[in-house]
């Protein structure tokens, strides 16, 4: 429990750092102790983070032990894929300004890098107000978070069209050098774009070919970097 948590602080202090996260993003990861709970902080701005905010949650979104402190409306963006999707142990929910362009725009995010590669042939747009009636976009209860996981399906990565994306991955390292390399998928498919002509992506057996490298020396050489980058070991 003790090394998840603290992959997780890192993991906000990273994104936070390196500004895939504002004040507003927020990580998670399931309990290694029980599978039907998630750790997640407090209501509290990524970078500011620490062990003694971690709270534990149900798969309702509910804290375990009461709700002492405030917590984020968007929990249940975590709850419901971790009900949906046995696999996943660790989720990223970013306002990354690139994800955001993705989602409000025809031109889809695919994968054209080499560490882009879990995106896969298009990143789908969830909705988040289909009939006008959650004007925020927030995904702030737990019917809206269902409909999330479900439109996330078996992917690791959804936009949500005007807000920001949702990345998900087997460990907390991988949850987060993923929304790295994402933001940075996008700003190499956005200058292509800007230079003009036909854009050449990732084929289907290179998507799958490099996501399986992620969990190689290579994913875990960029996570021990970017962890002592903030002060973990």
């Amino acid at each position: 429990m003790a090394t998840t948590i603290s992959d997780l602080v890192a993991s906000n202090h990273i994104l936070s750092s390196q500004g895939v996260l504002d004040n507003y993003g927020h990580v998670s990861a399931r309990s290694p102790a029980r599978s039907d709970r998630f750790l997640l902080s407090r209501s509290l701005a990524p970078g500011s983070v620490t062990s003694e905010d971690i709270l534990e949650f149900d798969l309702d979104g509910t804290v375990v032990g009461g709700a002492a402190k405030r917590v984020y409306l968007e929990r249940f963006i975590h709850s419901a894929i971790y009900r949906a999707r046995p696999d996943v142990m660790a989720i990223v929910h970013s306002h990354s300004p690139t994800s955001i362009t993705f989602s409000i725009s025809k031109v889809p995010l695919r994968a054209v890098t080499h560490f882009g590669a879990f995106i896969g042939d298009r990143a789908a747009v969830f909705e988040g107000d289909p009939e006008g009636k959650n004007p925020t976009l927030l995904i702030a209860n737990n019917e809206l978070g269902t409909r999330l996981a479900a439109a996330l399906g078996d992917n690791q990565m959804i936009l949500i069209r005007g807000h920001g994306d949702v990345i998900v991955g087997p460990s907390v390292s991988i949850a987060t050098t993923r929304a790295l390399n994402a933001a940075k998928n996008a700003k190499v498919l956005l200058d292509g774009y800007r230079l003009g002509g036909e854009i050449t992506s990732l084929t289907k057996d290179e998507d799958n070919a490099l996501t399986k490298l992620e969990a190689s020396d290579q994913e875990q050489r960029e996570w021990t970097t970017l962890k002592k980058s903030v002060g973990g070991r």
